[in-house]
């Protein structure tokens, strides 16, 4: 059994990104997976008050604790997200702020925070357009090697205005092979 943690960018609770991330998490079976709805969870962005700079911790005190200890946890983190203007969603990109923790320890102190462990990496990327959205997949790679994740794997949904997620035949077989290899992770 693996311990996925997954974080949801997506402020619509019927879009294309929760096509994708229903279709991979109906796929895993037996999975311990934590969700973390970027929109609705009460997770502050960075303040920039440096406390991480000196100390192991972050001074703000809010869900953020509890995502910490799941990140330290995981065997598979997966970013969610909707692409806008090329991006990850703005709310991903804020709880993701608070990564400054892990990287000031590695960058200023010469700390690991996470325990050393295997951790791999997925990213969903829903687009209307065609787009191919090489700062988002850039971005996702930057978030998930923060979080000690190696192995990523990135889905990218290009034209969901024109082409349902669930009548993309190649983004579900890409999908269904994610969902084997983490149920076949151990």
């Amino acid at each position: 059994m693996s311990n996925i943690l997954v974080f949801n960018g997506s402020p619509r609770k019927n879009g294309d990104t929760a096509k994708l991330l229903g279709s991979l998490l109906d796929q895993l079976k037996g999975q311990e997976i934590h969700v973390v709805e970027t929109y609705r969870a009460k997770i502050s962005p960075c303040v920039d008050c440096r406390c991480c700079w000196e100390k192991p911790f972050c001074a703000i005190s809010d869900d953020m604790q509890q995502v910490y200890q799941w990140i330290q946890e995981a065997d598979w983190i997966i970013l969610a997200s909707p692409v806008h203007f090329d991006e990850v969603s703005g709310s991903l990109l804020q709880v993701m702020s608070r990564l400054q923790l892990y990287w000031m320890a590695r960058q200023k102190r010469g700390e690991e925070l996470l325990p050393e462990k295997i951790r791999r990496g997925a990213a969903l990327l829903a687009a209307g357009g065609p787009g191919k959205a090489q700062a988002a997949q850039d971005m996702t790679k930057r978030l998930l090697h923060c979080m000690g994740a190696s192995d990523v794997c990135i889905i990218h949904c290009k034209n969901t205005d024109r082409i349902a997620v669930e009548d993309n035949a190649a983004v579900l077989r890409q999908l269904k092979e994610l969902a084997e290899r983490i149920n076949y992770t151990i």
